[in-house]
């Protein structure tokens, strides 16, 4: 009970510090990193839209934008996500690209436009993985092109490639038998990343991210 009670304090402790803000008016202005986020889920036709604001670097502590400081996607403002203290707003079906305008409270404008989202999904037809061998999947959608990473999640194993020019992930033997035989349910998505062109001298970064389909696998 002893080793419950301190594990939820802990994740609480951690909770509370990773929502912890302080408002933008407080630092200084050229000393603000800035994480931008698009976001598509397949599974939910919807496209995730996310600004984060940190004081001193991308580990840095989160702020709250003060008037008349504000973030806009596309022309539109992005409401604030009190709870996780960032800025979020969903839209439906696929947004592929778009522009980020941030102003600071000195008056700054700083706008990037983003890359286009690049799809990656699972192939149609059936995948039966052997555990302990080494299975080359195919995937769907454009190869490797140098920035962005294809990542595959199952029965909590990850898997992943990197590799220019790359049009298939392999998952591992070592990790495939760790897998209890049985149907199990994939997750696959490309995350291309960004150098925004506009930012303070603390920099900042354009996250691209396509979430797959997810496919039924079944493991032998």
């Amino acid at each position: 009970m002893k080793n419950n009670i301190l594990f939820f304090l802990a994740g609480a402790l951690l909770f509370i510090s990773s929502c912890t803000r302080e408002p933008s008016s407080s630092v200084d202005q050229d000393k603000i990193f800035v994480k931008y986020d698009l976001i598509y889920d397949k599974n939910e036709d919807e496209t995730t839209v996310r600004a984060e604001f940190r004081f001193g670097g991308a580990f840095g502590t989160k702020l709250e934008l003060s008037s008349p400081a504000s973030v806009k996607f596309n022309g539109s403002a992005l409401p604030f996500n009190s709870t996780l203290a960032y800025y979020e707003e969903k839209l439906p079906g696929l947004v592929n690209s778009g522009t980020f305008i941030y102003s600071d409270v000195d008056g700054n404008t700083y706008s990037n436009a983003t890359d286009t989202i690049r799809s990656v999904e699972f192939p149609s037809t059936d995948i039966v993985v052997n555990g302990g061998t080494d299975y080359v999947m195919p995937f769907m959608g454009q190869t490797i092109g140098g920035s962005d990473v294809v990542t595959l999640t199952l029965s909590e194993k990850i898997f992943a490639t990197s590799i220019s020019g790359a049009s298939a992930i392999t998952l591992g033997g070592v990790q495939t038998a760790e897998i209890n035989a049985g149907p199990h349910i994939g997750y696959m998505y490309r995350t291309v990343t960004q150098t925004p062109v506009q930012v303070t001298s603390e920099g900042g970064t354009i996250w691209l991210t396509h979430k797959a389909m997810n496919k039924a696998i079944t493991v032998e």
